[in-house]
């Protein structure tokens, strides 16, 4: 599940990059995810890359970049086990 941010706290390049995240599989899996997924932190600009910081309530972290090549790169972090 997701817990997407209120429009009205976002600047222009956080609404740009999260538009181009919610058109991604990874956000179809985490909006399926029995885990609560909230957004944590941004790179608060519509310029590449995006750059958004996922957490769960477990603590778990994905960091999903964009490049200018429009390609998404996830980074999970530490996993504790």
């Amino acid at each position: 599940m997701i817990q997407w941010p209120p429009e009205h706290r976002l600047n222009d390049g956080a609404r740009h990059a999260l538009a181009h995240f919610r058109q991604t599989a990874a956000a179809r899996e985490l909006a399926e995810d029995d885990h609560f997924w909230k957004l944590e932190g941004s790179s608060w600009t519509d310029e590449f890359p995006y750059s958004l910081l996922w957490q769960d309530e477990r603590f778990h972290e994905l960091r999903v970049t964009c490049e200018a090549d429009g390609l998404w790169w996830f980074d999970r972090g530490q996993v504790a086990l």
